[in-house]
């Protein structure tokens, strides 16, 4: 099942973690979070974020679109997967965040290499971004929690992580800082 919830469009990002709640409290196994930001770090969000996670709910985040070092939230706080875009090789996408905070990688397109998804109209459109990641890995993690619906949430995550390429090897200078690797949905058999 779908919960589409509404979070905010040009509003306080605050008011997306009162949708995250909401979504918690509503029985979401899965939360997926294709927003975020850089300044708004505080003990307030971090309180939702452990309430989610309280009830059971798994955060998946998107690191963002910067190319940089640097903590990005909900993406950086303690018990969220966080996610970094790869292009179709495996590779770090040119835009993508990263650091020692993310937890996997997954296909966001790339410069040159978009993504293409459905728009208005019946039309699609070309996309890239930690955005288009973040949805592919909160799938998998749903998808694992449906072949597995007693498992905890830990147990779920570990086994996402635990069954993702490794992909230091072919992005040099970012070993350790694009999480475990890449989001390979069939890989989530393996035991």
């Amino acid at each position: 099942e779908f919960m589409p919830v509404h979070a905010c469009w040009d509003c306080y990002v605050e008011q997306a973690y009162n949708a995250m709640i909401y979504a918690a409290e509503n029985g979401a196994d899965v939360i997926s979070c294709s927003w975020g930001s850089y300044i708004f770090n505080s003990q307030a969000n971090q309180e939702a974020i452990d309430y989610a996670l309280g009830l059971g709910s798994i955060i998946v985040a998107g690191t963002a679109n910067d190319n940089k070092f640097e903590n990005m939230y909900p993406a950086s706080y303690p018990g969220v997967v966080s996610v970094s875009a790869l292009n179709h090789l495996d590779e770090k996408a040119s835009y993508s965040n990263f650091g020692p905070h993310v937890k996997i990688s997954a296909p966001g397109g790339d410069i040159g290499d978009a993504l293409l998804t459905t728009n208005v109209n019946d039309a699609y459109i070309s996309v890239a971004g930690t955005s288009c990641a973040t949805p592919i890995v909160a799938a998998l993690v749903g998808l694992v929690k449906s072949y597995h619906p007693d498992w905890t949430s830990n147990q779920v995550i570990t086994q996402v992580l635990g069954t993702a390429d490794d992909i230091d090897s072919i992005n040099p200078g970012y070993e350790n800082l694009l999480g475990s690797g890449a989001d390979i949905s069939s890989l989530f058999l393996r035991k």
